[in-house]
């Protein structure tokens, strides 16, 4: 079975000081909560079972917008994050529920479009391809984590905002990993940035000999970090866009739900 974690908690600095206010994930994206977006991306994945990591004075807004997850024909649990400790730090309160089994781990803030991008991600998870992550190329390298290749064009290694070139490809806020992911994760030491952080996490896969796949993510596909003002206001531009123009709903996990084949018509056109 693969399951679905989506990181919805984190403290939103970058954001602020609307984010002392309400949590960056509750933020509408255009005409959708921010988190709408990861979780319809796990949905149309065909992934049923999802877990929250959320704030504790966030998870009564969670349990308000989604419940347990039935009206969405899914399941879903929540997880109090303790400590704002990074991405790897909030995994690690997920043990018990990734138990023996892969997952796909989205960051909340993290927003996804494009041509074939779910039937590409269903492909890596009916083949349980792990780790596998997700690329995109940016303008500043320096503000993300880095690729570095080898002559084969595999990952040798992944570089946290580094100051060298090594490539012009960001490491996304999605990736498909296996339990293993935990045991690893205790191997590693707090960051400067006070974080455990998922390079580290990452390159220890490395080491061990494990090829990280890496699905680099072309022109047809659009992706945003929503956790900047920049991104946040483009992302919310593009999705006005692309909802008038083309009459697509984007990020409306309801749709995607019956879409999957999780809720039937009557039931979206009753919610709807």
């Amino acid at each position: 079975m693969i399951k679905g974690i989506i990181l919805g908690a984190g403290t939103g600095k970058r954001l602020w000081p609307t984010t002392k206010l309400i949590n960056k994930h509750f933020l509408n994206i255009y005409n959708k909560p921010m988190i709408y977006y990861p979780l319809s991306i796990l949905i149309l994945s065909k992934i049923k079972d999802v877990l929250i990591v959320c704030n504790r004075n966030d998870l009564k807004n969670y349990k308000k917008l989604f419940q347990d997850g039935k009206q969405l024909g899914i399941k879903i649990s929540y997880k109090i994050q303790k400590k704002a400790n990074g991405i790897v730090g909030a995994m690690q309160e997920c043990e018990n529920f990734i138990k023996k089994d892969n997952f796909l781990l989205m960051l909340g803030d993290n927003f996804f479009y494009g041509n074939n991008l779910i039937n590409n991600i269903q492909e890596i998870l009916k083949k349980n391809v792990v780790p596998s992550v997700f690329t995109h190329t940016v303008s500043k390298p320096e503000s993300f984590g880095i690729a570095e290749y080898d002559k084969y064009n595999n990952i040798k290694k992944i570089h946290e905002k580094p100051k060298k070139n090594y490539s012009s490809h960001a490491v996304l806020g999605m990736y498909f990993l296996d339990h293993k992911a935990i045991a690893y994760s205790k191997q590693l030491k707090i960051s400067k940035r006070g974080e455990y952080e998922i390079a580290d996490l990452l390159n220890i896969y490395l080491k061990k000999k494990d090829k990280i796949k890496n699905y680099h993510l072309d022109r047809g596909v659009t992706w945003f970090d929503m956790g900047t003002y920049d991104d946040y206001l483009n992302a919310s531009l593009f999705v006005r866009i692309i909802e008038e123009r083309q009459n697509l709903k984007i990020g409306d996990v309801y749709e995607a739900a019956n879409l999957s084949g999780f809720i039937d018509k009557k039931k979206f056109n009753e919610i709807k």
